[in-house]
């Protein structure tokens, strides 16, 4: 696999310049855009980033298969991922506060997610933003994941429970099967031998199919001005032809 995360520097930029050169054979190419205005007028706050992160992905699709936006008609599978209809490539697309990320690739099936990491200034909201997030990890994730977060100390679980979060949400979003799959049905563990950082997927019955040769790995987000504000991770799995 051959990783590619490239920084679109404004809406102006990506409407005037985008031109995607070909994906390269294993290439899985990410887009990361910050941008605070929507380019669509009136658009309301409440759905300005899920306007962006589609508007973004229509632009990227037209450049890559070259075809012009208004032949862009995306169809959904079964639980609402969205795919191109007579196209090879799969993609997946993201947003959270300011950002938003597409990936792309035609050898892998892929899923993208970002958190902005909202960070408490005092201890008082430090402890009752961790209480928070340990609820949601009894409720949400595996045992195995549990134990792990209950190992860590408190000065590392914020940043545990974000890059978790996401990788579990990019496998959902990569598998197309979003959370009609419980979040607690599968862990994940450092792939063998700890190679390249790479996760693995298991799935609670070993005779679950549904994770076999996914991987997952934290991405390395260019132009985010404080990289402890922004955690992405990655989903991927060889597609069979």
């Amino acid at each position: 696999m051959k990783l590619s995360v490239l920084s679109i520097p404004s809406w102006d930029f990506l409407t005037e310049s985008v031109s995607c050169s070909s994906l390269k054979k294993e290439e899985i190419r990410v887009y990361l855009l910050h941008s605070p205005d929507c380019p669509v007028p009136d658009c309301h706050d409440k759905f300005l980033p899920h306007v962006q992160a589609h508007l973004l992905t229509q632009k990227l699709l037209s450049s890559l298969e070259g075809l012009i936006e208004d032949q862009i008609r995306l169809e959904k599978g079964p639980h609402g991922k969205p795919f191109l209809p007579n196209s090879n490539l799969s993609f997946s697309l993201t947003h959270s506060g300011e950002w938003v990320a597409a990936c792309f690739s035609r050898e892998y099936s892929v899923g993208i997610d970002l958190e902005h990491k909202r960070l408490p200034v005092v201890s008082d909201e430090f402890t009752k933003d961790l209480a928070k997030k340990e609820r949601l990890i009894r409720r949400f994730f595996h045992p195995l994941e549990v134990s792990a977060w209950e190992k860590l100390p408190d000065s590392l679980k914020l940043n545990w429970f974000y890059r978790y979060w996401t990788m579990k949400e990019a496998l959902l979003k990569g598998t197309g099967t979003g959370l009609s799959v419980p979040t607690d049905n599968f862990c994940l563990v450092p792939g063998e031998n700890c190679q390249s950082a790479y996760w693995i997927a298991r799935a609670q019955e070993p005779s679950d199919p549904s994770y076999h040769n996914w991987r997952l790995c934290p991405l390395s987000l260019p132009a985010v001005p404080d990289p402890e504000i922004l955690v992405g991770s990655l989903a991927f799995c060889p597609r069979s032809h």
